[in-house]
């Protein structure tokens, strides 16, 4: 609750100052990759040479949808430390892209789908807290119809009786695989890391013979963002039952409420898993022969 609370209060400070512009720039940026990325922003650099805009117009589109899949592609863009000129240069392409769906697309309805867009990421702007994606879902399907608009524009493009742009249009399904199926091989992170090493453990305790009793022992300094303990509704029938170290006295008491259970201590700052001393009345200590099938783990 500690490390919660600590967490909490250092987000905080991202509401004012220079930091306040950088908990605005990463707003927008996961607002239009969530929208369009990488793949459905496509349609609209397609979409200014399909109808001849003039070359500045296509330069600036293009080198706009550079920069921000590019800055898109950093780890730590805004975490612990923004550059300015990071955010500045978001804030600029964000904002060059945006002001050329509003020339793009000049229609009522299209408009209307704009401003619908923008007033939800103006109050996406103002809210307080960090952007969930579920925040814009209401909005998405208006996304997807200026990309469909777009890509319908873009399949009239002819060149001396070819046709470059349905070529490329339906060719979007395709790219937007290929797109993911990178995103997908990207190395995980370190609490993706911690969360398949945790699910592996799960798996292994489960195949054990018997029912496991699992006292978790946290450092002061442990990530609270690496939770083991979890448990199942009913606790009296879970076959693997996760703890916390309470101490000697009430490791004991909570030994003498689950009997008959193999007990562990996994040093949760460690990622080691071990017997837990047998010096409880009516514990079962954990059999030697199955700790080393545990502790051939991969690291996290």
């Amino acid at each position: 609750m500690q490390a919660a609370a600590v967490d909490t209060l250092a987000a905080s400070r991202w509401a004012h100052g220079f930091y306040r512009w950088a908990f605005v720039s990463s707003k927008f940026l996961q607002y239009w990759q969530f929208a369009f990325g990488a793949a459905l922003s496509l349609p609209f650099v397609l979409l200014v040479w399909a109808e001849r805009w003039p070359a500045w117009v296509r330069i600036s589109q293009l080198i706009a949808f550079l920069v921000v899949q590019a800055l898109a592609a950093e780890s730590f863009l805004f975490w612990p430390s923004p550059r300015p000129a990071w955010i500045v240069l978001l804030l600029a392409a964000l904002s060059l892209q945006a002001a050329l769906l509003v020339v793009y697309f000049r229609q009522f309805w299209d408009r209307l789908a704009l401003c619908a867009m923008a007033l939800l990421a103006v109050g996406v702007a103002l809210e307080t807290w960090r952007f969930h994606s579920h925040y814009i879902a209401p909005v998405i399907p208006l996304a997807f119809a200026l990309v469909v608009q777009a890509l319908r524009r873009a399949c009239a493009w002819n060149i001396d009786g070819r046709a470059p742009g349905k070529i490329l249009a339906l060719s979007l399904p395709l790219l937007c695989l290929a797109i993911g199926a990178a995103a997908a091989t990207r190395p995980p992170g370190p609490l993706e890391r911690w969360a398949t090493y945790r699910a592996a453990m799960q798996k292994q305790l489960q195949s054990l013979p018997g029912s496991q009793l699992v006292i978790v022992h946290y450092g002061p300094g442990h990530d609270f963002y690496e939770e083991w303990v979890e448990n199942r509704a009913n606790l009296q029938r879970a076959k693997v039952l996760w703890a916390r170290d309470g101490g000697r006295e009430e490791n004991c008491q909570l030994i003498k409420a689950y009997p008959g259970r193999t007990v562990w201590r996994l040093d949760a700052d460690r990622n080691q898993l071990e017997k837990y001393p047998p010096d409880c009345a009516g514990s079962k200590p954990a059999p030697a022969s199955s700790v080393p099938v545990l502790e051939s783990l991969p690291e996290p």
